[in-house]
């Protein structure tokens, strides 16, 4: 699969499921990463009625005009006005959702490459403080953080601090990819 991009290795990066997907390939094998940096990784929490309210205001927010979303949310306005016609576009398919898996600490403790879990304080998907406290203890490759005044859309409320870590996290794998 890797050798069309020339790479010997990579660096994922994700969001959400996005992230619970290259957390997952790294604790099973690591033989072609170079490291891994998520943002609101699935995965470590259940999936409940607190991300259902929060996407349905996220929904609502989608189609504010951007000098009142200016006012209601945080981030670029911008930022979320470009991601809008993607997500609606995403709506279009059927989504077939595997079972939610929850990661095990021994899962976690398999990871061996440099990995930064990044959290918003206020997940609703996960307890944030607990996930860092767990990760803590598991893993000297796992480096995990909380973002303040976050919620589960860190993604579009801070993207610059999306695009800090990536960068961060390839330069420090010694590899852009």
């Amino acid at each position: 699969m890797l050798e069309g991009t020339g790479h010997e290795k990579v660096h994922l990066a994700g969001v959400s499921r996005g992230g619970r997907l290259a957390l997952n390939l790294a604790t099973r094998t690591t033989d072609r990463l170079a490291g891994v940096v998520t943002f609101e990784a699935a995965g470590f929490g259940a999936i409940g009625r607190s991300f259902l309210w929060w996407s349905f205001g996220e929904i609502v927010r989608w189609f504010l005009p951007k000098w009142l979303l200016r006012l209601v949310a945080s981030g670029d306005p911008a930022v979320r006005h470009t991601v809008r016609p993607l997500l609606f576009a995403a709506l279009k398919y059927e989504q077939h959702l595997p079972e939610m898996h929850l990661f095990g600490d021994e899962e976690l403790s398999a990871i061996d490459v440099p990995t930064r879990i990044v959290v918003a304080e206020r997940s609703v998907i996960l307890r944030a403080r607990e996930v860092v406290a767990r990760l803590g203890s598991l893993s000297p490759h796992i480096d995990a953080e909380v973002v303040p005044d976050t919620t589960h859309g860190l993604s579009l409320e801070r993207p610059e601090l999306v695009t800090a870590r990536i960068l961060e996290a390839a330069q420090h794998a010694g590899a852009v990819s």
